[in-house]
């Protein structure tokens, strides 16, 4: 499984997806990390449409997915506008607990974000127990993103209110906001 587990991802890799498609299917012992190398493998290769198939494939070989593979079809979802599809995720989350995970919970933040359901990312948000500045970033992107640069800018304020220091990324955000809203004082 080692071995092939490294084909699926060095095919993956070179962007001979057929073959590390044939390796995986071939595989008579699968782990959870040879679901995700192939999952990751077909974003590499621009085949997101591909993912979610084989997420339910995995689920209905009784593999239990992980945070990797939470963040990598959530992903796939996000690059193609599946909200449908990122729902259904986001009640698998739920299901094994990465709801709230701080990584899994952001990729669904992101998802909502890019698939332009905003309720859903601010409802997410609302309930993250701890939201880390990575989570606090993606909600303000998220929010530029959607058009709402008031809200983002007020979220950049909040943030700092609730003790946690703006990095790089949170700047870029609130900046992007500023020049949306083209309020040259505030950025």
């Amino acid at each position: 499984t080692f071995l092939a587990n490294l084909l699926i991802q060095m095919y993956g890799n070179c962007g001979a997806i057929a073959e590390s498609a044939s390796v995986f299917y071939n595989l008579p012992f699968k782990n959870v990390y040879s679901w995700n190398l192939l999952m990751g493998a077909y974003i590499q290769n621009d085949q997101n449409f591909n993912v979610y198939p084989l997420f339910l494939h995995m689920q209905m070989e009784n593999f239990i997915p992980d945070q990797v593979t939470f963040v990598t079809v959530l992903s796939s979802c996000s690059s193609i506008s599946c909200l449908l599809g990122g729902q259904w995720i986001h009640v698998n989350m739920q299901f094994f607990g990465f709801e709230y995970d701080s990584i899994a919970g952001t990729a669904l933040l992101n998802m909502y974000g890019k698939c332009r359901s905003l309720a859903d990312a601010k409802s997410l948000f609302k309930r993250m127990p701890l939201r880390d500045v990575v989570s606090w970033n993606a909600m303000i992107s998220v929010l530029s993103v959607n058009e709402e640069d008031d809200e983002a800018l007020c979220l950049f304020d909040d943030m700092q209110h609730e003790g946690l220091k703006p990095d790089n990324v949170t700047f870029v955000c609130a900046i992007n906001a500023c020049a949306n809203l083209s309020a040259l004082e505030e950025g």
